[in-house]
């Protein structure tokens, strides 16, 4: 039997930068492709050589390939009463397993994405792994075996309750005095 879902969040790349990858993608093989047909006075099939057209589709692969990666990335969270579960599809096809006994402390923090991570995505922090899909707020955690980690969430008040409702006084809030070397947030 499996556990209740206390909270669970799904974050995929906003819309505008869906269609907008599209267009940035699509214009350079649209270029390519005009080339190539006027190299050959517009004779599309009988004029193209051979490398030519292994060319062209490995550009429109990989050009097709990297839409296609764009529309399937999402960061899935989900908290039940005894483990934290999240995975970055397509990066992590499993999910990652926290028990919640073992978070030490955690507090919502306001961040740039930019500044502090060069941006979205799976990235690598001074001292810790943040998933972070769209967005400037998140949880940061600290476990009882050191490991930190930061999750981006789109309702950070919502998470924070029900982490509060399942950790009682297994878990801290974290204050900014308690582990200012370690994360400072931007104000």
């Amino acid at each position: 039997m499996t556990e209740k879902i206390l909270y669970s969040e799904t974050q995929q790349v906003s819309s505008f930068w869906k269609y907008f990858t599209c267009l940035l993608i699509s214009i350079p093989v649209i270029v390519f492709t005009y080339i190539v047909l006027n190299r050959y006075d517009g004779n599309f099939i009988t004029g193209w050589k051979t490398t030519d057209i292994i060319l062209w589709l490995v550009t429109v692969f990989f050009a097709s390939g990297i839409v296609f990666l764009v529309f399937i990335t999402k960061l899935q969270i989900e908290l039940t009463s005894s483990v934290l579960s999240f995975k970055y599809v397509p990066l992590m096809l499993k999910w990652k397993y926290r028990e919640v006994e073992n978070i030490h402390k955690w507090e919502i923090i306001k961040f740039r994405p930019v500044v502090q991570y060069g941006g979205w995505g799976m990235r690598l922090g001074r001292d810790h792994i943040a998933y972070i899909m769209r967005g400037n707020a998140g949880i940061f955690f600290i476990f009882k075996n050191k490991e930190k980690l930061m999750i981006g969430t789109k309702n950070p008040e919502l998470f924070s309750s029900k982490l509060r409702e399942i950790t009682k006084e297994g878990s801290e809030l974290l204050s900014h005095k308690d582990d200012e070397k370690h994360f400072r947030p931007l104000p």
